[in-house]
């Protein structure tokens, strides 16, 4: 569609301006020095703040800034166990009693998780609860020749009795089963 220069209010121009490519990689940032760290939001205060576990296991206070407020919030919307790029405040003094300020520098997607695992330095301890690494879920043992197992049987007294069963392994055919 051609551009609109006969008049009007420039509704064309805004539609076109806010238009997403989607077709494209987006470019991942990482830490580019010590004052720079992954964070992990925690929890949302409002005004324009948020509170994130950062890579080094040390709760911190966010300031969301210009960048990331306002017309841009949608594309970087922060919530809670959301992955954020922030940097210290060297310049700043600390009070013991208060947390240490940060500032937002970056909000990184779902897609860009896998990217951040990778990178040298990250703490797994801070993923999200969706995105750790689970332990060995599946014990298999093969060692036991005996197992037992737990039945439960309705009564038509609606009582439940348990029932405990020594079985022996044997081979199985298919035709069995």
């Amino acid at each position: 569609m051609v551009k609109n220069k006969s008049g009007g209010s420039g509704h064309k121009k805004m539609a076109r301006k806010n238009v997403k490519d989607y077709g494209h990689m987006i470019k991942t940032r990482f830490p580019s020095n010590e004052d720079e760290l992954i964070s992990k939001v925690t929890k949302i205060n409002g005004q324009g703040t948020c509170e994130v576990l950062c890579n080094d296991k040390v709760v911190r206070l966010c300031y969301i800034r210009k960048k990331f407020s306002g017309r841009n919030k949608r594309d970087n919307f922060i919530a809670i166990d959301n992955m954020v790029l922030v940097g210290k405040r060297e310049w700043a003094t600390t009070n013991k009693k208060k947390l240490q300020k940060v500032d937002l520098l970056y909000v990184y997607n779902s897609s860009q998780l896998e990217q951040i695992k990778k990178s040298k330095g990250f703490c797994v301890d801070i993923l999200p609860e969706s995105e750790k690494p689970l332990d060995n879920v599946f014990d298999i043992t093969e060692e036991e020749d005996e197992y037992e197992t737990k039945t439960t049987i309705k009564t038509t007294k609606n009582v439940t009795k348990n029932v405990t069963k020594n079985v022996t392994k044997t081979d199985f055919d298919f035709d069995d089963i």
